[in-house]
């Protein structure tokens, strides 16, 4: 094998306990939640400060209807990656920890530290932009193509990773064409065991090339209010000449469940990164020049979310969010470009109504997503100020039938688009988006399903067409089907087997071969492209301390025709890999140490 580079890393954690209090937990408890979740498997008895509602555990999926949900009732491969998982991996974000899963792929953007392409169904080289992230339901991806940045949210600090692989416009309209990266974070302690009420974590990494991280995370709780705080500095000097970086963040998170009826949740956070580019290689890491380029970037984020329950069956949540970026280059005159500044403010409505129909439970969710997106190009040392505001409508039905063994899923959204250029040009597209998904569970843990989804994706703030990049494009659309299986054969076997087809018209992506201005290369749209494959994949529990994974995915992503381009007809899509595996093994051999492989 060629390895590119070697690298060596030393993980060294410790926690202080800062208060100790057996009987702190005893009554905290979670009660059932007062709106009955269609289909709980079983009561959660994680210890919990939480008064209204039994926070989701690893035997529960949000992602896919924004309700929680037993996976086995989903018509779709969903995997959730929970706090064992977690605390066993030696996965330093959020990009290393979702790598080895089927139909998963993750490639480094670049240099920068924080960014990862995490790319779901193939989409190759625009997955940043047809991969929904979300951190607590709340959009990660930027209006802009800078893609999302998953090093404001430390590992420490995630209790569950959900993936759905699959179109999910209906849900979340924008750029879920290809999946979607649920990222929850804590609102329960990480009791490890003890009945604490405050914990400090330190950690440390080391690692080649001079690469070194520190980080620090205190959570706790107290009567109705858990918070949890984390900060972190990462330093490297890069692989390549002049291709260092330096990372700093810092983050919170407040639940309080003080009132009857009310929750609330906070959160927030705030990264500041420096990150250089090298130029032309001469050879493994040395540079044919030196340019001494860099990058700054900053961001901040803050989202407030009550729920309200109005009954026992019905609950009203209301997300806010607001964001701002802010990317400087320093390209030493080569680049015609100073600064760009995104703002971001998204507010989303969500009503959830419990009902039972005679011999039937349902589940509907309605809601409303509103995003405004401003962006400044400060281009030359003038400002140029584009907005995009996407407005959009849509409800979730959930039935399930015959004692909760068949389960019938349905929704709509109607989303507008408007894009507006300072140059006085604007436009409007009215987008539709639809699902429906059946999924009969034959025995416990077992399921096989279909389902159908139209999702769609429209261009970024700064993903404009033309050869002066001022053109707007049409909106992209993509039709999902997808069949599979999932059958647990024992106690500690289960396997799983999904085939699916996408067709997606208008794929937006950046075209080098094109003919530009200052630029070489255009933003465009190809008519028609296709994937289809299949995933497949097994775990088993071979001991009560030794588990086993495996799986296969194979992609066949092609270029079906392009009327502006002639002879691309069945040429593979750039950036997909037709064939990968995953394998690996967690092996408690000694108590309080474990060992982990994984192999890609």
């Amino acid at each position: 094998m060629n390895y590119k580079h070697y690298f060596i890393s030393l993980f060294l954690s410790g926690a202080i306990v800062a208060q100790e209090n057996p009987e702190a937990t005893q009554d905290t408890k979670p009660t059932q939640t007062p709106a009955e979740n269609l289909t709980k498997s079983e009561d959660i008895q994680a210890e919990s400060p939480t008064k209204n509602e039994a926070l989701p555990s690893e035997t529960h999926f949000i992602t896919a209807s924004r309700s929680e949900r037993a996976p086995e009732t989903l018509a779709a491969n969903v995997t959730i990656i929970g706090p064992e998982k977690i605390a066993r991996s030696n996965a330093r974000n959020v990009a290393e920890l979702v790598k080895n899963e089927a139909g998963v792929m993750v490639k480094k953007s670049f240099n920068d530290a924080d960014k990862f392409n995490i790319d779901i169904r193939g989409f190759g080289e625009v997955s940043a932009q047809n991969t929904l992230v979300l951190i607590d339901g709340r959009k990660v991806n930027k209006p802009d193509l800078s893609g999302y940045d998953l090093t404001t949210i430390p590992i420490n600090r995630i209790e569950r990773v959900e993936i759905y692989r699959g179109g999910r416009s209906v849900l979340y309209g924008d750029n879920a064409t290809g999946g979607v990266i649920n990222i929850i974070t804590k609102k329960v302690p990480s009791t490890d065991g003890k009945k604490t009420r405050h914990k400090l974590t330190l950690n440390s990494e080391v690692g080649s090339w001079e690469y070194y991280k520190l980080g620090a995370n205190l959570e706790g709780f107290a009567e109705d209010l858990y918070y949890n705080l984390d900060s972190s500095y990462s330093d490297s000097n890069g692989y390549h000449d002049e291709s260092g970086y330096n990372t700093k963040t810092v983050g919170f998170s407040v639940l309080s469940t003080e009132f009857e009826k009310l929750e609330l949740f906070i959160a927030g956070g705030a990264s500041e990164s420096n990150v250089q580019h090298s130029g032309p290689r001469k050879d493994k890491r040395n540079s044919g020049t030196n340019n001494r380029r860099y990058t700054e970037t900053e961001e901040q984020y803050l989202t407030i979310t009550p729920k309200y329950w109005i009954t026992d069956d019905v609950s009203l949540e209301v997300q806010t969010s607001i964001r701002e970026a802010k990317r400087d280059p320093d390209d030493n005159g080569f680049a015609p470009f100073d600064e760009f500044e995104t703002n971001d403010l998204s507010i989303s409505p969500k009503m959830t109504i419990h009902e039972d129909f005679n011999s039937f439970e349902n589940t509907f969710v309605i809601g409303l997503d509103h995003r405004y997106s401003e962006m400044l190009d400060y281009q030359y040392g003038a400002s140029d100020e584009i907005i995009k505001r996407d407005t959009g409508a849509y409800f979730y039905n959930s039935s399930a039938f015959l004692d909760n063994s068949l389960f019938f899923d349905f929704g709509y959204r109607r989303e507008q688009s408007r894009i507006n250029l300072n140059n006085g040009t604007s436009d409007r597209n009215d987008l539709d988006a639809f699902s429906a998904g059946l999924t009969y569970v034959y025995k416990n843990n077992s399921k096989v399903f279909v389902s159908y989804d139209r999702s769609f994706r429209t261009q970024k703030v700064d993903e404009l067409g033309g050869a002066g990049f001022d053109e707007l494009l049409d909106p992209q659309t993509s039709k999902t089907w997808q069949a599979g299986i999932k059958h647990q054969f024992t106690d500690r076997l289960s396997a799983d087997f999904t085939v699916f087809h996408i067709d997606t018209e208008n794929e937006i992506f950046y075209d080098p071969t094109v003919l530009g201005g200052f630029f070489p290369g255009q933003n465009t749209s190809y008519d028609e492209t296709e994937r289809q494959g299949f995933e497949l994949g097994s775990q088993y529990q071979a001991l009560d301390n030794l588990s086993l994974y495996t799986n296969f995915t194979y992609m066949d992503a092609e270029l079906k025709g392009d009327d502006q381009t002639v002879g691309t007809d069945g040429n593979t899509i750039p950036g997909v890999a037709e064939q990968f595996a995953n394998f690996g093994f967690s092996w408690d051999f000694i108590e309080s140490w474990n060992l982990n492989m994984n192999a890609h």
